[in-house]
């Protein structure tokens, strides 16, 4: 038997060897989901998800959750905007405004998608976890636009995508001293996807077609895209004889994820490989009697991408903080890319409900065309 785990973790490891060599970055940058807890901890999330979050960030984790975890059914609905403050001031000024606030409001309105970008994403959660299987169905809404002239330079994207992830977990090694889980997920995605030019721009600001009309002229033409994600986590109860935990987390994400129409003669869209590793401190503790926690987490995303020149050390950088009590109150803040992001979530029996101010980089290098983003969502477990 300790055998055949040897083999699994060779053969993992030279698969991680493998994915080396496929560092291209993404044809796109299509806005993947998140939750309000994974974006506020800056992305920084592979070491310790909980619930669905470990179906979609690292499947080893079902076998090692957090020891506050109780999740098993779980509904999630977030939404949430992209935008540059500075640009979406002077529209919100001109709301409060009499006189002549159409036309003013227009103008800064191009100003917004011309310099900064704007876009909005939804989403919809339903997830299951056990002790070493995990699924659900994921389904999620975006659309972004961005470029000047406006209307004829703008460019951007529709997207609506439906998945169904689900991962399985085993122990891999244990002692007294450690444990090493392993995990494998699928996600089977269908998505419609429709980059938008400055003619369907331009259509849509004459009110000849409408966004929804023009994104689903792509429903004849489907993408389809099966990625596969395998994970590991170690991790050391009583690190150095103390109550805290740590946690060492390697991720292959993407594995066969780019996106392409079947029967057509249609170039795929590519979602590239990446190799994430990451390492967290969790510190359980009593304040009051009220059973608490705070971890720290950072986590390198694409390492691959680093290695073959294809992206910058700071940008792929991410880390997070969180402090629980009672798992009643949770906030977190982090440092995503470069950019600072904070998040707090109230849990009362089993309906919660998270709020979430973050920034992401749009442009190809930090600073290029940071976005805000504001998100709010609820949640049920049960």
């Amino acid at each position: 038997m300790k055998k055949l785990y040897q083999i699994k973790f060779l053969l993992l490891f030279l698969t991680f060897i493998f994915s080396l060599h496929k560092a291209k970055p993404n044809d796109i940058e299509l806005f993947p989901f998140q939750t309000i807890r994974a974006a506020g901890l800056g992305g920084a999330i592979s070491c310790i998800p909980i619930g669905i979050e470990s179906v979609i960030y690292n499947p080893a984790a079902l076998k090692l959750t957090l020891p506050f975890s109780k999740k098993n059914w779980e509904i999630i609905i977030n939404g949430n905007t992209y935008f540059q403050p500075k640009y979406l001031k002077p529209i919100l000024e001109d709301v409060f405004e009499t006189d002549n606030i159409t036309s003013r409001v227009l103008i800064n309105a191009k100003d917004l998608i011309s310099k900064s970008g704007v876009g909005f994403n939804t989403s919809f959660v339903l997830g299951y976890t056990n002790k070493s299987f995990g699924c659900g169905l994921v389904s999620m809404a975006s659309f972004f636009l961005q470029g000047a002239p406006f209307p004829l330079g703008t460019k951007g994207f529709g997207q609506i995508q439906l998945s169904i992830p689900f991962a399985n977990s085993f122990i891999a090694l244990e002692s007294n001293y450690y444990k090493i889980a392993m995990g494998i997920s699928l996600a089977p995605t269908v998505g419609i996807y429709k980059e938008l030019d400055g003619k369907d721009v331009d259509a849509i600001a004459g009110g000849t077609e409408t966004l929804d009309s023009i994104i689903f002229q792509a429903i004849n033409h489907p993408y389809v895209s099966v990625p596969m994600d395998l994970g590991a986590l170690f991790v050391f109860p009583n690190f150095i004889n103390s109550p805290v935990e740590l946690r060492i987390s390697t991720v292959l994400d993407n594995l066969f994820g780019d996106y392409f129409v079947p029967g057509y003669n249609i170039r795929p869209i590519t979602n590239s490989v990446s190799l994430n590793t990451g390492i967290c401190f969790f510190i359980p503790y009593n304040i009051f009697g009220q059973s608490c926690y705070s971890l720290i987490s950072a986590e390198i995303k694409s390492l691959n991408l680093i290695m073959s020149g294809n992206l910058g050390f700071w940008k792929a950088l991410h880390i997070g903080t969180e402090f629980s009590i009672n798992n009643f109150l949770q906030i977190q803040v982090g440092l995503s890319s470069g950019y600072p992001c904070v998040a707090a979530e109230i849990k009362v029996l089993a309906l919660g409900f998270g709020i979430l101010w973050e920034t992401i980089e749009s442009g190809k290098y930090i600073g290029d065309n940071p976005l805000s983003i504001f998100k709010v969502g609820v949640s049920i477990n049960f």
